[in-house]
């Protein structure tokens, strides 16, 4: 299949370079490129903007402006208790390496067997 391609690809390139015209661009491509508005914003801003995020979000945090606040991170720490604890179980749990195991198998059966079809 890539050999054809690789024809179809040559034959292609001798039929476009057989009918190629060059159209006369009298500076229109600089025109263009100098009338086009400048790069985009500086990374400056992007600093400027995250110190104001950061500072508003400190400001929350230390007026307790948003008394919900605190019950929101409260369910995360409790959730990420609950992640924790269930990663270690499985991660102690011997079937999980075994199924480790059989998927990187998998994996090494399938790339060897797709290098040898190429």
């Amino acid at each position: 299949m890539a050999k054809m391609n690789k024809e179809y690809d040559d034959e292609l390139k001798a039929l476009f370079q057989q009918h190629k015209q060059e159209i006369p661009d009298n500076g229109f491509s600089k025109r263009v490129m100098h009338s086009l508005p400048a790069g985009s914003t500086p990374l400056w801003h992007y600093g400027v903007i995250a110190m104001f995020l950061l500072v508003a979000l400190i400001i929350i945090f230390a007026f307790n402006l948003f008394p919900s606040v605190d019950l929101i991170v409260g369910k995360m720490q409790l959730n990420i208790e609950i992640f924790t604890q269930t990663l270690v179980s499985v991660l102690l749990n011997k079937y999980f390496y075994l199924a480790m195991l059989a998927a990187l198998s998998v994996v090494v059966l399938y790339s060897i067997r797709k290098s040898q079809f190429a």
